[in-house]
């Protein structure tokens, strides 16, 4: 468990963890937003 993403409204939190870790604006986007269509995607 981990308290800064307890909820949905915490996602601008992980967000910000991975811009201080140096990740680029296109490694973001694939974790945030490409890994979970993959998911979606998969379920449907």
């Amino acid at each position: 468990f981990i308290p800064d993403l307890a909820n949905h409204a915490h996602a601008p939190n992980l967000t910000r963890k991975l811009i201080e870790r140096g990740f680029s604006d296109e490694e973001i986007e694939k974790i945030l937003f490409r890994n979970w269509m993959r998911i979606f995607e998969e379920i449907l």
